[in-house]
C-alpha cells in the first residue's frame, strides 16, 4: 500500500525547505530510518530519514525545488519485504544495512550546516545558493572558514 511522506515541520516558524540532495531514487528499497533527503531551511540543513521501509515509488521534488511543510516529499510502497534467507531453524528477518549517523546540526552560522557524509561541504544556505547561481559544485570547493566551512570568498 503506498505511503506518502510529507515534509515534516522541522522547526518553529519554518514553512518551507529547499531540496539539497536525494539519497534515494524511484525503485530503491529503503529501510526505516535510512536517510532519504537533505533539505535546507532558512535556519538549518537537515537529513530526513524514512519513517517506514519499502520501495520508493515517486520523488515529488527535484534538487533545488522549494517544498512547503506538509507537502508530499516521497511515495513509498510499504508492502515490499526485503528479507535475508532463513537459516536452519531461523525465521526470515529483514536484511541489515549500515546506518548513516544522523544528529542535530553542529555547525556555526545561520545554517547550522550538517555534514551528511565525508564529501559533503559545510556551507551556509547563502553560500550554497551563490554556488548554484555561479554553476559551482560547493562540495568540490576547499573551505577556508572555521572547521573547513566554504565561504563566499572561497567561491
Amino acid at each position: 500500500m503506498p505511503f506518502r511522506m510529507e515534509l515534516p515541520d522541522i522547526g518553529e516558524g519554518v514553512v518551507e525547505a529547499e531540496v539539497q540532495q536525494w539519497f534515494v531514487a524511484p525503485g530503491d528499497v529503503v529501510k526505516e530510518d535510512q536517510p532519504l533527503v537533505e533539505v535546507m531551511t532558512d535556519k538549518a540543513t537537515v537529513v530526513i530519514p524514512s519513517p517506514r521501509r519499502g520501495k520508493i515509488l515517486k520523488l515529488f521534488w527535484s534538487v533545488g525545488d522549494v517544498a512547503k511543510v506538509h507537502a508530499p516529499l516521497v511515495e513509498i510502497e510499504t508492502e515490499v519485504a526485503e528479507v535475508a534467507p532463513a537459516g536452519r531453524g531461523e525465521a526470515a528477518r529483514p536484511a541489515a544495512a549500515p546506518r548513516a549517523e544522523l544528529g542535530p546540526s553542529t555547525g556555526s552560522g545561520p545554517s547550522g550546516a550538517h555534514v551528511a557524509g565525508s564529501a559533503k561541504a559545510l556551507a551556509t544556505p547563502a553560500v550554497r545558493a551563490m554556488a548554484r547561481e555561479m554553476g559551482i559544485d560547493v562540495n568540490a570547493v576547499p573551505g577556508t572558514g572555521p572547521g573547513g566551512r566554504v565561504t563566499k570568498d572561497d567561491l
